[in-house]
């Protein structure tokens, strides 16, 4: 009977230090995997403050296969896309500029051969 008190003694001694190591190790993995979901999130953040001031060639460089690699890349694509259309309408402004100057100048052109014989 005393081996088993002697065996019994030796645990209870050592349970706060497995406790306290359990704990440690608990909280050492947690900061890892934490880091290791955030990292994806602040770098898709980062990029999309980057594509609110409409950098050029901005892209969020999450690439996996869960739902942030998805979520970053049709991010990315929502962005190319945004940006031809900027530039197309930018085209478009252009052309309709250029044909308002050339109708201004047409009527002034026709204004002054009927004003003047």
């Amino acid at each position: 009977m005393q081996p088993i008190d002697e065996a019994r003694g030796v645990m209870l001694s050592l349970l706060p230090y497995v406790f306290f190591s359990a704990i440690a190790m608990g909280l050492l993995f947690a900061w890892v995997y934490a880091r290791r979901i955030s990292k994806p999130i602040l770098q898709i953040s980062g990029a999309t403050q980057k594509m609110q001031l409409m950098e050029p060639d901005v892209c969020s460089g999450v690439r996996s296969s869960d739902e942030l690699g998805l979520l970053s890349q049709n991010l990315d694509s929502l962005y190319a896309s945004l940006l031809k259309n900027i530039e197309a309408l930018k085209f478009e402004k252009d052309n309709a500029t250029a044909l308002e100057r050339s109708k201004t100048e047409m009527l002034q052109s026709a204004s002054h051969e009927l004003k003047t014989p």
